[in-house]
């Protein structure tokens, strides 16, 4: 903790995936085009004490906080700041921490319901904004494990996956939901399925349904740190994609250092282009706002439209993977555009990687 402290000194960072070449170009180039600060010689290397202490905590270590007393805890200080913005489609959609811990008790209520149980592995097929964030926190408030892959992963490898880890439920969108029926082998192992959004088929139940006349008051599961809390994938860029698995523990300990290695604030607006970062968002106190990107295929990405988002939201991170860097800076040096309210650069695809590399169990 302390070594991670004291690399919070003026609040302005920069972290990227790798070294070499790479970090040199988008180092220099994120320093033309916003007032960050990325000192030469640009070194992913003063981050990894920090990210080490987070990545060593095994399933025996003790939490100081649930990360869902995080959430509730920021809810009950500043309920009315909007947790999530969505601007991924034509119009703009927001919630509040309030509502959205309010929604995280229906969700969970409703799926006990349904006979989810806490221990349960549950594969998320949801695009990024309110529904997954409300959808993964309400699985984490039940003591559920919900179960995520990076869609552009590929389908084989997306179906090992899901075979693989053997989740014994399924929540997701249409097309999640028509995977499972044409492609039975993989998941075989599921005996409930949740369809999110409209027009579902084969007669799933819907998560709206669900929420209506749940419990509003429905309370946390006493999880324990060694408990599992989720199993995230990685996205297979560098080799076969790996399940990477948390305790409750692990993810206590995350927000923690990240909170003392990158100096993240209560209160702070987070331009996510990786989704699954967005749900440290929750538990920082951080505004995610989701982008228009597909995260399946983030280098068709619309520059413009990526920094018209970020400026218009007053967005002061930004959490891009390395694809989304690599369109966006280039066009704003040619454009000669720089960002105005953002005041801290960073990629963190690695963080999968670094876990699987300081002892996290993979491969579940």
């Amino acid at each position: 903790v302390e070594a991670a402290e004291r690399l919070v000194e003026d609040q302005e960072f920069w972290a990227v995936e790798d070294g070499g070449d790479e970090l040199d170009f988008l180092g220099h180039a994120l320093a033309q085009v916003g007032h960050l600060a990325v000192p030469p010689p640009f070194d992913f290397e003063p981050f990894e004490p920090a990210f080490e202490f987070a990545f060593r905590v095994g399933a025996g270590h003790a939490a100081q906080r649930r990360e869902v007393e995080h959430l509730l805890g920021h809810a009950s200080r500043a309920g009315a700041q909007e947790a999530i913005v969505d601007r991924s489609g034509p119009d703009r959609r927001s919630c509040t921490f309030a509502e959205l811990a309010a929604r995280t008790a229906r969700i969970a209520s409703g799926l006990a319901d349904a006979g989810v149980r806490s221990g349960d592995r549950v594969a998320v097929f949801v695009p990024p904004g309110e529904d997954l964030i409300a959808l993964v926190w309400g699985l984490l408030r039940m003591g559920a494990v919900p179960v995520l892959a990076d869609p552009g992963m590929g389908r084989e490898r997306l179906l090992g996956a899901i075979e693989r880890t053997r989740p014994r439920v399924l929540i997701g969108i249409r097309r999640a939901l028509a995977a499972r029926a044409l492609f039975g082998r993989a998941f075989a192992s599921v005996e409930l399925a949740v369809g999110v959004g409209p027009r579902l088929p084969f007669r799933a139940r819907s998560l709206e349904s669900l929420e209506r006349g749940a419990d509003p008051d429905h309370a946390p599961f006493p999880a324990a740190a060694s408990d599992p809390a989720a199993i995230l994938f990685t996205s297979g860029s560098t080799g076969p994609p790996k399940g990477v698995r948390f305790t409750h523990g692990m993810l206590d300990a995350q927000v923690r250092a990240l909170r003392a290695a990158l100096g993240f604030e209560a209160g702070e607006r987070d331009l996510c282009g990786l989704p699954a970062f967005a749900l440290f968002d929750a538990a920082l106190g951080l505004t995610s706002v989701f982008p228009p990107v597909d995260p399946a295929r983030p280098a068709t990405v619309d520059p413009a439209a990526l920094l018209a988002v970020c400026e218009e939201e007053r967005a002061t991170t930004a959490f891009l993977s390395p694809a989304l860097w690599r369109k966006l800076v280039p066009w704003m040096e040619a454009g000669g555009h720089r960002f105005q309210s953002l005041r801290r650069a960073t990629s963190a695809q690695e963080i999968l990687r670094l876990l699987t590399e300081y002892g996290a169990p993979s491969d579940p």
